[in-house]
């Protein structure tokens, strides 16, 4: 399960002004919307992404900040399948075999973790593979 733009999650960013999340090496981790239509992608430098879109919102991330936000969705989660593996905040792996066996298959597994999720709201991503690399790429 993945939220792509959770370092933007914050209430100082604004949803109807382009903003983007830089890492500590000045490395853009997340953009909204707004700021993909302008250009603005995911590993491009900050300089970079001003330069294309001067009225952008750069947000530092602060890992620690992210993480305490986060909590409540890896609560939520973890009450459905237990052993929540949190990669980054944002980011969790789920070993999935037992839960899919109690629910009853991967459907309504997945629509059991949306429904939960759907309280957060935002825009989250489930995948399902075989491996954290492999369930980040369908996610």
């Amino acid at each position: 399960m993945w939220y792509p733009t959770w370092a933007l999650r914050r209430p100082d960013v604004s949803h109807d002004q382009p903003a983007q999340a830089v890492d500590g090496a000045n490395t853009v981790v997340a953009r909204n919307e707004l700021a993909a239509a302008s250009g603005i992608t995911i590993g491009m430098q900050r300089r970079s992404a001003e330069a294309i879109c001067p009225t952008i919102v750069t947000i530092v991330c602060d890992a620690t900040a992210d993480m305490a936000r986060f909590e409540p969705v890896v609560a939520s989660i973890e009450a459905i399948v237990p052993r929540v593996e949190i990669a980054s905040p944002g980011l969790v792996f789920l070993p999935i075999g037992g839960a899919v066996r109690y629910y009853g298959g991967e459907a309504p597994l997945v629509e059991r973790v949306s429904k939960e999720l759907s309280e957060f709201g935002g825009d989250y991503r489930i995948g399902l593979a075989a491996g954290p690399f492999a369930s980040h790429q369908a996610a």
